[in-house]
């Protein structure tokens, strides 16, 4: 699992962005080490700006919630792991909250977009969350107002079947729905 952030102040203001790496990255180890129990992490400096420097730091995490947590293989029931998948998104919950107060989170992981999809079905179209069957998971999807320069934007395309219904939705690593088609089968 892979959240991108953007942690860093502009540097007009005072440290150039490799000066303000270091503080960053500690910090960031500081509050992830209290959870090692949960998971294992790593941490990145990345560039995604394709013209122009766009410095990110890149947490990479594994272990409890990287490792267990796995989209469901094609064809698979919600509902087989739902539960363990609450938990494990309640931790994941918690972990994003406190990055996302320090930091500004510019991508979010496929997983969590899962979570919201989840819940969309259930608080938007009332859909137990347990009657859905996920039919494939597509990790490229177009992105209709893609800001040039930029290598981070990023839509996933979930095509999930509840009863006799397809839907078909594309969710941006910001968390915005941007595309859903429904159908009968």
């Amino acid at each position: 699992m892979e959240i991108i952030v953007n942690p860093y102040e502009d540097p007009g203001r005072g440290l150039d962005w490799d000066e303000q790496t270091p503080r960053i990255i500690n910090e960031m180890n500081l509050y992830l080490s209290e959870k090692n129990e949960a998971f294992n992490f790593s941490l990145e400096e990345t560039n995604h700006g394709t013209a122009a420097d766009w410095p990110t730091i890149t947490i990479t995490i594994t272990g409890a919630i990287g490792a267990l947590f796995v989209i469901p293989e094609a064809h698979k029931r919600i509902r087989e792991s739902c539960e363990e998948w609450k938990r494990i998104g309640d931790e994941m919950a918690s972990l994003l909250s406190w990055i996302a107060s320090k930091y500004p989170v510019a991508a979010y992981p496929k997983e969590l977009l899962f979570f919201d999809l989840l819940e969309w079905f259930e608080v938007e179209l009332g859909v137990d969350a347990n009657d859905l069957e996920l039919i494939s998971l597509d990790d490229e999807f177009p992105i209709p107002d893609k800001r040039y320069g930029t290598s981070i934007e990023k839509a996933f395309f979930f095509t999930l079947k509840h009863k006799n219904t397809v839907h078909q939705i594309a969710v941006k690593n910001n968390r915005e729905i941007i595309w859903k088609h429904t159908y009968e089968i």
